[in-house]
């Protein structure tokens, strides 16, 4: 019923114990990522980011993360955004 737009920006790293990113199945990452969010109000968001690649070839990456983020402004919440993502490159 009701619009929210979010906008972020944010980096994220492989470990170094795990193979740093090279291997082609399950990449564990975490990053890091603040910005912008209108939900119902305006609010400044900080989100943290733990996820795995699940699998990666030269075009294509399956990664599933969990996020908690802080909306932070008149009235601050907590929230944890789970979900995955494909990433074709062309």
């Amino acid at each position: 019923d009701k619009a929210a737009v979010v906008a972020t920006v944010g980096t994220g790293r492989y470990g170094r114990s795990t193979g740093d990113g090279a291997r082609r199945w399950f990449n564990p990452f975490v990053g890091a990522r603040m910005g912008y969010a209108y939900v119902e109000r305006n609010a400044f968001i900080v989100s943290g980011e733990v996820g795995v690649e699940i699998f990666k070839s030269a075009g294509l990456a399956l990664s599933a993360s969990i996020r908690p983020s802080a909306l932070i402004g008149k009235n601050s919440e907590v929230v944890l955004e789970s979900g995955s993502s494909l990433s074709i490159a062309f």
